[in-house]
This record gives C-alpha cells, sequence and structure tokens, in this order.
C-alpha cells in the first residue's frame, strides 16, 4: 500500500459552512428591506450534526440573512414547524394543512420571503402554493433556497441562480434587485 494518511475529515452542515465562510465578508447587493424569515426544516434541526447550532432555538440561518444585510425575523409564530412535505406520501391532508399554517402563519408575521436550506421543503412551499391557495385558502409568499438568497446578496444572476423556475412569487422580491 502506500501509507497514505487522510485524518478525520471535518463534516459540515451546509447553513454551518455559510454561516462560517460569509463571516466578514460583504453582501455586493445587500438583501436590505426585505424581512425574511427561516424555516430550517427538520433535517436542519433534527439531525445528527454535533453541534450544529441548537435544536430548540437554532439561530444560524437568521444569522446569515444579517449578514446578507436583510432583516432577519428571530422569532414568529410556527417558526421551527414541520412543512409537512415528509407526510404527502402517507396522509397529504395533513402535509397540507401543515404547509398551509406555515404560510399564513409567516405572512401574519409580515415576512416578505421565507428562505430555506432544505430542497425537500423548498418544494413543498414553493411549487405547492397554488394547491394549498385552493385547498386551505393559503397565503402566497415568495420562497427562496438559501443558496439563492446567498447568490442574490453577492450579485449573481437571478437566472443562474434559478429564480426563473420558482413557483412561489420571487418577482415582487426582485423588483429592486437589478
Amino acid at each position: 500500500m502506500e501509507g497514505l494518511e487522510y485524518g478525520e475529515p471535518e463534516i459540515l452542515h451546509v447553513v454551518e459552512f455559510f454561516h462560517n465562510e460569509l463571516k466578514g465578508r460583504e453582501a455586493v447587493r445587500p438583501l436590505k428591506g426585505l424581512r425574511l424569515g427561516a424555516h430550517y426544516g427538520c433535517h436542519s434541526i433534527r439531525g445528527s450534526f454535533k453541534g450544529f447550532d441548537k435544536a430548540k432555538n437554532p439561530g444560524m440561518i437568521e444569522d446569515i440573512l444579517a449578514m446578507l444585510g436583510a432583516e432577519a425575523v428571530r422569532d414568529y409564530p410556527g417558526r421551527l414547524d414541520c412543512c409537512g412535505a415528509t407526510l404527502m406520501a402517507v396522509d397529504p391532508e395533513i402535509g397540507f394543512t401543515l404547509a398551509s399554517g406555515k404560510m399564513t402563519q409567516s405572512q401574519e408575521a409580515g415576512l416578505d420571503a421565507l428562505v430555506t436550506p432544505c430542497p425537500y421543503c423548498f418544494e413543498m412551499l414553493d411549487s405547492r402554493q397554488e394547491t394549498l391557495a385552493e385547498l386551505k385558502g393559503a397565503p402566497s409568499i415568495p420562497v427562496l433556497l438559501l443558496q439563492q438568497a446567498i447568490g442574490l446578496a453577492h450579485g449573481i444572476d437571478r437566472r443562474e441562480l434559478g429564480l426563473n423556475l420558482n413557483m412561489s412569487p420571487v418577482d415582487r422580491i426582485l423588483r429592486d434587485r437589478e
């Protein structure tokens, strides 16, 4: 054998990675004037990443949003609630009820958008808004992936970020950003 040693790799959650990497960096196009709320998702706060944020009161996503120049809303009703995506295969009614509640509470908190690191939560909250409105009367609110928010604040073109593929009304928050 070659006798190579690799040591122990450092495994970071994507939120932890960006939290560390963005410290001290200025946003090229700060998200000033936007009230953004974090949607952590179950895998972010109920996962097995040791030392990653606090499960009962996480704050890393809000820290990132503040680093991006947004007003990070650190507490609103339903902030840590499930989006309902994991229930869709078992009981769609409950899944839609949870997602609808999340959208309603976000609107009532005066959020301009929800930001999530979880692709599964993003899919539930972004692409199912029409269904949520029809079935539950849920309001429509822009939803961004955390990576999209970071890219937006750092001057990456909206098409490169895939914002043209978002199904939620992201144009509401993009009008003054170009």
